[in-house]
């Protein structure tokens, strides 16, 4: 069985903060076989993670830099920076629990990798102080998306 997607050849592309959003218009007709669907799957994946990692060194929001983005084997690793703290002025405890829920509710979206997620996606997440001392380090997959 052939399965056709009609998409352009261009894709238009959205990164805020832990969202990726992704535009396939009409124009490209776009086959995938059966047997061919986990490449394709990792081609999307790795394409995914070079758009996000060119934004390495930006900031996302007033106090968030991304340092890396890199993608291997269905795991997606997303390194961040808090430029404004020190690992010792929060806790890391409430941190962890706030951005856990934070990167779920952007990850599980459909407009994003949602739908990557929830097919088997690890998207494994680090966060340093403005020292580069890790803060904490968790992991968003398909339990986080029910």
């Amino acid at each position: 069985m052939v399965i056709s997607v009609e998409a352009t050849s261009r894709i238009d592309y959205l990164f805020l903060g832990n969202d990726v959003a992704l535009y396939l218009g009409p124009g490209m007709a776009r086959t995938i076989c059966p047997g061919r669907k986990k490449e394709e799957r990792e081609r999307q994946l790795k394409g995914l993670a070079l758009i996000m990692s060119a934004q390495a060194g930006k900031v996302s929001d007033e106090s968030t830099r991304i340092n890396s983005v890199t993608y291997s084997d269905e795991v997606m690793r997303i390194s961040y920076t808090l430029t404004k703290v020190t690992k010792n002025e929060i806790d890391s405890d409430e941190f962890t629990k706030d951005a856990k829920a934070l990167a779920a509710s952007a990850f599980c979206n459909e407009k994003g990798l949602g739908q990557f997620v929830k097919s088997g996606l690890s998207i494994d997440l680090l966060y340093k102080d403005s020292t580069s001392s890790p803060i904490v380090e968790f992991q968003i997959g398909k339990s986080d998306c029910l």
